[in-house]
């Protein structure tokens, strides 16, 4: 299965990525030797492209003149969210909440949110091809949001991506913070209210005891009761970056990969 159980090979990525809520450029990934590995390799030409493509005309309806300078308009998390059981499955970008497993096309519906590559190298759209039984990763993109996704066609035939399923049988959701092309996902938020830049302290009671840490590299490793290792649960792999003492960059699914 094309990019199946991309879980397995997040932990490493978060151990290096795990600076994401600091204000700091992340130029410094460039040794991910994983699906982000390409956007710190971009031309200049092609990340000032990137960010054209990503702040168009939609993101000025998110800003306000305050003493003649430009602030962002910080979205209100939902009660919906923030009520929400670890596990249940819940995304809110922006000030929309979506419910997991759905389709890509239900993300895509209201023109917000759009559909791109993962790697610069490929050519991925709504339309892209996908085999039967099998899973595409994606960029959802849209103001201020850039978050790898990965959909799986669960029919028995060839189907667009649109048609393909988000959060059931894959890995759903990886969430980092992009500063070198300005987008920090500071509007994405899951079950719970988790966001990048949550607090430790505030992470910590939020969510209480993991089920696995590695205190070495401070990532933290949560499984829906029930979900034990090789077996399908909702799971969520969070890595603390322990300089800003915040929640650095956040994976959701519900495939256990078999190293955890």
């Amino acid at each position: 299965m094309k990019k199946k159980f991309m879980s397995i090979v997040l932990s490493g990525l978060l151990i290096v990525a795990a600076s994401s809520c600091s204000v700091k450029s992340d130029s410094d990934d460039i040794n991910l030797d994983n699906i982000e590995e390409k956007l710190e390799d971009m031309s200049d030409d092609k990340i000032e492209e990137l960010i054209t493509d990503t702040f168009d005309d939609s993101d000025e309806k998110n800003i306000e003149i305050v003493d003649n300078k430009e602030e962002k308009i910080d979205i209100t998390i939902t009660d919906e969210i923030l009520s929400a059981d670890m596990y249940a499955g819940k995304i809110q970008i922006a000030s929309k909440v979506y419910s997991f497993p759905l389709s890509v096309y239900k993300l895509t519906e209201s023109g917000e949110l759009r559909v791109e590559a993962v790697d610069d190298d490929e050519k991925t759209n709504e339309n892209t091809l996908v085999n039967a039984a099998d899973s595409q990763s994606f960029r959802l993109v849209g103001d201020r949001v850039s978050l790898v996704m990965t959909a799986v066609n669960q029919t028995d035939s060839v189907t667009e991506l649109k048609n393909c399923i988000v959060g059931d049988g894959a890995f759903a959701i990886y969430v980092r913070n992009y500063n070198s092309i300005g987008v920090n996902n500071d509007n994405v938020f899951l079950s719970g209210g988790l966001k990048i830049g949550t607090p430790y302290d505030e992470f910590i009671e939020k969510y209480g005891e993991a089920d696995y840490v590695d205190t070495k590299n401070n990532i933290y490793n949560y499984y829906e009761k029930g979900a034990v290792e090789g077996h399908k649960g909702c799971y969520y792999i969070i890595s603390i970056d322990m300089d800003n003492a915040c929640v650095g960059t956040i994976a959701y699914g519900n495939d256990v990969a078999a190293d955890m």
